[in-house]
């Protein structure tokens, strides 16, 4: 009794002191971020393709919120196995500051009826990191200091930047490309690092989905494969037109895999009270 006491009490200090890194950790990105933000930089001299322009002048109008910092609650279903059809449910919380880039996601989900996993992912200043945890304490499996990592990340950050749009405005750091009438590429270039993802839009002028080469870490080594994220159920958050529905899956030779299938529940922006 006295040990599993131990062991009890050594979980909740171990989860205490990684929700406190964790908390720790946007408190600097807010600071950074908040002093220059993405909005301020962009170039809107800069003609862009047709579509884009038409999707982010729905997306946020003419005078777009400046947005450095971004917190969305999900809710939603994963996968954690290619080879298995088993789902779970998932709740998650995630902090993005759009300039300079930074990302953490904290996703919290159960395998079985007292086996409380996280999943943890985070991008800052070049550096990646990946890691699951049991109880939020026990590190099953970890994932950091790769290439291949940090570009996947960044091509997150900017698939996902539906529901914080005005990071899409070209800077000094992004950039469009033409394709067609309902197409266009996105080009991150930051940390050394240069990423592109592609975008497409419906007749609505909404971002129905996007896609990417992406690395994937499988059996112990990275591939690039095909990744996709669809999105639909546009709704006026916080004033800005964002999906609330997403559905992500990868590619692989031999067939397509659904992983996540989501939902946002809110959106804040700006709101820095929890990290000041």
């Amino acid at each position: 009794t006295t040990l599993m006491a131990g062991i009890i009490g050594l979980m909740f200090v171990s989860a205490y002191q990684f929700d406190k890194s964790m908390n720790d950790d946007i408190r600097n990105m807010v600071m950074v971020s908040k002093l220059a933000d993405s909005t301020e930089h962009a170039n809107i001299s800069v003609e862009l393709p047709p579509p884009v322009k038409a999707y982010l002048d729905k997306a946020i109008g003419t005078k777009p919120l400046s947005v450095f910092f971004v917190r969305i609650f999900h809710s939603g279903e994963i996968q954690t196995d290619d080879s298995s059809n088993k789902w779970y449910g998932v709740t998650a919380k995630q902090y993005i500051t759009t300039y300079p880039v930074g990302i953490i996601w904290k996703a919290n989900f159960q395998k079985a009826s007292v086996l409380q996993q996280t999943i943890f992912e985070s991008y800052w200043q070049g550096n990646a990191n990946v890691s699951s945890r049991l109880f939020g304490t026990f590190i099953l499996s970890k994932e950091n200091d790769a290439n291949e990592l940090n570009k996947a990340q960044l091509q997150r950050y900017l698939a996902e930047s539906v529901w914080y749009p005005s990071a899409l405005l070209p800077n000094e750091f992004l950039e469009w490309q033409a394709v067609d009438d309902s197409s266009a590429i996105a080009k991150l270039s930051t940390d050394g690092y240069e990423v592109k993802v592609k975008f497409y839009f419906n007749e609505h002028h909404e971002v129905s989905r996007v896609s990417a080469e992406r690395y994937l870490l499988s059996q112990g080594a990275y591939q690039q494969l095909d990744w996709t994220v669809h999105y639909s159920d546009y709704q006026i958050l916080n004033g800005i037109s964002v999906p609330v529905v997403y559905e992500k899956e990868w590619h692989h030779p031999e067939g397509n895999w659904l992983y996540s299938k989501g939902h946002v529940d809110d959106i804040e922006y700006n709101n820095t009270k929890d990290f000041e």
